[in-house]
């Protein structure tokens, strides 16, 4: 499978994602919207289908799960560990686009994902 995500809070408001698997592509545009409906095309076998995806702010929903995770209520949806391993990989790109080197690759901190052909 391989997936792109895109969006920006700089520029116009813009979101995609896309992922491609061994039995089709599925698209979703504004997947993180706050309000309204996310539209996206599933495409199999040779076959689309728009796709009209209920609408939440998912936002207030993520909000709500933090407070009831402070409150004990809840598990956190990512592990701490997970966090903490992305962040040093969030902040090992930021270094590396800040001094324009060339990257290298920590196999620790960001495993190769499994593509099966």
């Amino acid at each position: 499978m391989v997936g792109s995500c895109w969006w920006s809070f700089a520029g116009p408001l813009g979101q995609r994602l896309t992922l491609i698997g061994e039995h089709g592509t599925l698209e979703l545009d504004s997947p993180f919207r706050a309000t309204g409906p996310a539209t996206g095309r599933l495409e199999v076998g040779g076959r689309t289908e728009v796709l009209s995806l209920p609408s939440g702010d998912c936002f207030r929903r993520e909000i709500e799960h933090f407070g009831a995770v402070v409150r004990g209520t809840a598990e956190p949806a990512i592990p701490l560990s997970d966090s903490a391993r992305w962040l040093a990989v969030a902040e090992k790109v930021d270094a590396q686009v800040r001094s324009s080197s060339r990257p290298e690759r920590d196999e620790a901190a960001a495993p190769r994902a499994r593509v099966d052909r």
